[in-house]
């Protein structure tokens, strides 16, 4: 019982809710007015019902039914009415008798139930509450005079409706008439099951359910009326701004030829309020055929406008067709000019010679100018307004959509989507490096090379597709009507291929790369924020593969965000809680297989997540600038190594150390390599530093003026990976090279492709001829050592002959105690 008496208060809540909000949207609409008088009704209905539920004594449920009479036997007499004003059928009212008609039904059903209302055999009380059972047979007229009288007036309103959707020119419309007609049957159905057949066929009893399902009419109602604006033209659909505060005229009518809005130019001119006007329609005022759709879009004459003393004033009017988003007309724009000053100039030049002629012209001129001076100015704040609305859409460096824009859209293709059961795909794009670039050559020449981005992502795309940037040097990307997983993997590629191909600028040949991440509605994401999300989690796992790649977005890239959340975080403080440690993995001399040198490789022991691989956290320290701090504690590291060996006697055993491209970005990092160098006390020779060749993929002058500078000092330079990035001989003559680094990848080729082994000899031949010492790194297999010792590649790194070890595996290595391992390290050294 408690449930449905909360139920019903629901419900009179809610029709009070529904009937409010159109009213106040728009309380002169007739349409309006019954509406809101219906939802009252039924308000009061339910409420009667709620407390029907919950009396204790069977002669309240009577009395409260009794008084309900007022409120269901009006009801189906107000909605026939409110259906005849919606239809537009309401010319047929004006008769009397057809009003008397029309009520008298309502009248009589009332009086009946009320004067003759159930008693206490027609009501019963079952589990929830008091319901009515009509045991009691009171005649013909009243078992039957109800249902004849609600069903009769229900059937008029569908026939009213169905017409009405049949004959009806809009859009909007036929979309309303279907709606309510739909709500009508359902609630028609169901309302006659639970409340008639039900109790009558016995199969259970409950109170009236109908005032509940009446709801979905009500809502259906709502509906059409927010949505396909029932209600007829407001202000804030026409711009009228500027024209509101112009002393011209202005009517705006509805679709009607109703006046729903006049100015205070309008109320000047003819003297009247905006009671007087508002809400009446404009024939009273102007000719219904001069506002006619059939004149066209745009209509403009001179008419003699009536005022409300009678007087004709003389007008330049002209009419303007306003229509919504489907096409549909949704009224009329009036705009009205006394011209009664240049009506009376124009009779007394009339009368005057040619000379007074001649003024007649030049004062009709003027003011022509005047009002072409006018409509300029009014155009030029409609082109300011667009203009505004442009801005907050577009991004002003690139001059493509900006995020808002790109969220609307991506609302729009989730409608269109779920409509067309097609998908669609979010790109999120993140440049490499971008950082670097903008930071070596300034923010001008960044901001120039976004442009140049926007244009080649525009150039890949179609013009269906839509790219946005979202800021910095990220962007947007809607693939529409997505055929299948492929096609998106093919725009990826092409994006990645076009975007890899050198770019000049100002005489820069920049070298950059991309990482996209995508997302796929439904599947990752039914809304604009969790699909952009899930696309820039699949960006990051993008990079973690190294640039240039593109990944898809899938469940287990989610399960390990928080992981790489938590990494971030603790990388701040790894550094100064002590958390990082150095590997050294072995170089080895080809001709004796005789130890030469390591390189240093970090390893960060986590105090919870355990030993992390620097393939995890580097780029996450790329990222967050902290790369700087880490390497400069690696060179250190590997320098006070290199000083406790000599102690040993091991002067000719080298550490390799690797550069991060940040730091040789840093102002005064050759000074800091001095620094540690010298206050270490090493042989700077023992120092090898590695770069990649990505580092010169900006300011190449730069870095190798930097390169120079390091040489200098005397330490070794190296170039890793080569061959794998944006290769250029001329860097090999430029930069002050020791030691070319083979990439691994050329060597897992060994044996496999020709091409591999082609450019591992070539890379090895130029080395000799340039005098660089070459070493191969990843070597595993003895098939791969046997062909760089053929080729007489100087020196071999990898698996095959030692893994990464600790510093104190590295000094067992190196300096054992045995005798017979003591003259093993006199071989090393010696």
């Amino acid at each position: 019982m408690i449930n449905l008496f909360a139920i019903y208060l629901v419900c009179s809540g809610i029709y009070i809710f529904f009937g409010s909000n159109v009213l106040l949207k728009n309380s002169r609409n007739t349409v309006n007015r019954l509406f809101f008088a219906i939802c009252i009704n039924l308000s009061a209905w339910s409420y009667m019902l709620s407390m029907m539920v919950i009396a204790e004594k069977i002669e309240q449920a009577t009395f409260l039914r009794k008084i309900s009479v007022f409120s269901w036997g009006t009801l189906y007499c107000l909605t026939l009415y409110f259906i005849i004003f919606l239809t537009k059928n309401d010319k047929h009212l004006k008769n009397i008798w057809i009003h008397m008609v029309l009520l008298a039904p309502a009248v009589f059903v009332t009086s009946l139930y009320y004067f003759m209302p159930a008693t206490t055999e027609d009501i019963v009380k079952v589990s929830t509450g008091w319901a009515f059972i009509n045991t009691v047979d009171r005649g013909i007229i009243w078992d039957y005079s109800f249902n004849l009288y609600y069903f009769s007036y229900i059937t008029m309103s569908v026939f009213l409706l169905w017409n009405w959707r049949k004959k009806a020119e809009f859009k909007r419309e036929k979309m309303q008439a279907k709606i309510i007609i739909s709500t009508l049957f359902v609630t028609l159905i169901g309302g006659s099951l639970v409340d008639v057949i039900i109790p009558k066929v016995g199969i259970f009893i409950v109170p009236p359910l109908t005032p509940v399902l009446i709801a979905i009419v009500i809502f259906g109602i709502w509906i059409s009326m927010s949505k396909y604006e029932l209600m007829s033209i407001t202000d804030d659909k026409v711009v009228l701004d500027v024209l509101k505060v112009m002393k011209e005229g202005l009517f705006v009518l509805n679709y009607e030829g109703i006046i729903t809005s006049v100015n205070k130019g309008a109320l000047d001119m003819l003297g009247y309020s905006d009671d007087d006007l508002i809400g009446k329609p404009a024939k009273i005022l102007i000719p219904e055929n001069m506002y006619d759709i059939k004149l066209g879009e745009y209509f403009k004459s001179e008419f003699d406008l009536p005022n409300k003393n009678g007087e004709s004033i003389p007008v330049l009017m002209s009419i303007s067709v306003l229509r919504d988003d489907c096409g549909d007309r949704l009224g009329h724009l009036i705009i009205f000019q006394d011209i009664s000053e240049i009506k009376r100039m124009q009779s007394e030049l009339k009368k005057a010679n040619n000379n007074l002629e001649k003024r007649v012209i030049d004062r009709t001129k003027e003011l022509g100018d005047i009002n072409i001076v006018l409509r300029k100015e009014v155009k030029k704040r409609m082109e300011k307004e667009k203009k505004i609305n442009e801005l907050i859409y577009t991004d002003v460096l690139t001059n493509l959509p900006n995020r808002r824009y790109f969220d609307l859209e991506i609302n729009k293709a989730i409608i269109q989507a779920e409509r067309s059961e097609m998908a669609f795909a979010v790109l999120f794009l993140d440049l490499d490096g971008f950082k670097i670039i903008n930071d070596s050559l300034g923010h001008d020449k960044g901001d120039l090379l976004l442009k140049k981005i926007a244009l080649i992502l525009s150039s890949s795309l179609r013009k269906s597709d839509i790219v946005a940037r979202a800021g910095g040097d990220e962007f947007f990307i809607l693939i529409q009507n997505l055929k299948n997983i492929e096609s998106v993997k093919k725009v990826c590629k092409n994006i990645l291929t076009n975007i890899s191909k050198p770019i000049m600028l100002l005489g820069n040949e920049i070298h950059i790369t991309t990482s996209i991440g995508v997302s796929i509605f439904p599947n990752d994401g039914a809304d604009a924020e969790i699909l952009v999300r899930n696309a820039d989690i699949a960006m990051y796992k993008a990079k973690e593969q190294g640039k240039g790649n593109h990944r898809l977005f899938d469940e287990k890239m989610r399960t390990n965000i928080d992981e790489v959340m938590k990494m971030t975080n603790d990388l701040y403080s790894a550094l100064r809680n002590d958390e990082f440690e150095l590997y050294y993995q072995p170089q080895v001399r080809v001709k004796d297989n005789s130890i030469v040198g390591f390189e240093a490789l970090i390893r960060w022991n986590h105090p919870q997540m355990g030993q992390i691989s620097p393939v995890k956290f580097i780029p996450i320290a790329e990222r967050t600038g902290e790369i700087v701090d880490i390497g400069n504690w690696v060179l250190r590291c590997a320098c006070m190594k290199i000083k406790e060996w000599q102690k040993y006697k091991a002067k000719d055993i080298k550490i390799a150390v690797n550069l991060s491209v940040n730091q040789l970005k840093c102002k005064g990092f050759v000074k800091c390599v001095s620094e540690i160098i010298n206050e270490i006390g090493i042989n700077p020779k023992n120092l090898e530093l590695e770069i990649t060749e990505n580092i010169l993929m900006v300011d190449t002058d730069y870095i190798i003026g930097v390169l120079d500078e390091l040489k200098k000092l005397k330490v070794k330079i190296a170039i890793d990976d080569f061959g794998t990035e944006y290769s250029s001989l001329s860097y090999l003559k430029k930069m002050p090279l020791d030691r070319i680094k083979i990439a691994k990848t050329f060597v897992d080729g060994i044996g496999k492709n020709i091409k591999d082994e082609s450019i591992i000899t070539t890379v090895i031949i130029l080395s000799k001829k340039l005098g660089i010492q070459t070493i191969a790194e990843g070597v595993e297999k003895a098939m791969q050592n046997e062909f760089l010792k053929d080729q007489q590649c100087d020196e071999i790194q990898g698996f095959y002959y030692y893994k990464p070890m600790t510093g104190k595996e590295a000094e067992d290595l190196l300096f054992v105690k045995t005798e017979i391992k003591e003259n093993m390290y006199r071989q090393i050294v010696l």
